[in-house]
């Protein structure tokens, strides 16, 4: 796309830079592409480089801008002091802002630009959550496939015959008492596939499709909120966000008897879960 070949233009000149400074080696390029400017958990690329600038490889790291380089404040800051603690110590040169870390002027710059960074992220998380709210309270949910349903070109849920009938099982033997361990068995050994085509079931999932009530018909939205935009954390929503559900959204698989009674019993197990001899007992 037009964009992906300005990032790389924009790369290969950093590039072609370096190497036509006199005295200077280029090391290599640290990106992290498609990951989220806000949080350093997942950039593996900016945790490589911190890794190589502690092991002494780098002195000096050019970027194209804050924004590029962290939307965090305070990771932003971090890293930065880090770096500058490092001996030898490493200085950041951010192009776009004209801004290098090792000098006064340049951190505390770096300070007000970094909050302007991380304001905008914010403004930007405020901005998707209103358009999610939006779009839910319009009835328009995001319905990914999963077991017992494909989607069709306009994105709704129907369903898979042959995976229904699974879906069907799971729900009938967990009713008669058999635990997810022996389900998950049963459906392995008979080579029932799961919605990714293995063969293989483990329990966890299985908990998952009782759970499920796209299974009954219906759909529940933002079962799951982010509180904090900067570490990307989702957590359960317990009336912490609005929920919003339809019923009889799309067709059903188990009627919602089946479904509020597998839930019901599913409500009653927390930890260890009984064997099917202990639950008919």
């Amino acid at each position: 796309t037009r964009k992906e070949s300005s990032a790389a233009s924009d790369v290969y000149k950093r590039q072609d830079y370096i190497k036509a400074q006199p005295g200077w080696e280029f090391v290599g390029i640290y990106d992290d592409e498609g990951i989220s400017g806000t949080s350093l958990e997942h950039r593996k690329g900016m945790q490589q480089l911190i890794e190589d600038c502690k092991a002494g490889k780098i002195d000096l790291i050019l970027t194209k801008s804050i924004a590029r380089f962290a939307r965090n404040i305070v990771d932003c800051l971090s890293v930065i002091e880090t770096l500058k603690n490092l001996d030898p110590p490493v200085g950041v040169k951010f192009e776009a802002d004209n801004i290098y870390t090792l000098d006064s002027n340049g951190r505390m710059i770096l300070t007000i630009l970094a909050s302007v960074a991380e304001e905008e992220s914010h403004s930007k998380s405020i901005i998707m959550n209103w358009s999610i709210d939006r779009r839910f309270s319009r009835g328009l949910f995001l319905t990914p496939a999963l077991l017992g349903y494909d989607q069709d070109e306009d994105g709704s849920l129907v369903v898979n015959q042959d995976e229904a009938q699974t879906v069907k099982v799971i729900y009938y033997l967990y009713l008669n008492g058999f635990s997810f361990t022996e389900i998950a068995e049963l459906l392995t050994e008979y080579g029932r596939k799961t919605k990714l085509g293995n063969t293989e079931w483990n329990p966890g999932t299985l908990a998952g499709v009782i759970a499920n009530e796209r299974h009954c018909g219906d759909v529940l939205a933002r079962k799951t909120f982010t509180p904090n935009f900067l570490t990307h954390k989702s957590k359960k929503n317990n009336n912490d966000r609005t929920q919003y559900r339809q019923r009889d959204h799309h067709e059903a698989i188990v009627s919602k008897e089946v479904y509020n009674a597998a839930n019901h019993l599913l409500s009653l197990i927390h930890i260890s879960e009984p064997t099917r001899q202990e639950a008919i007992s």
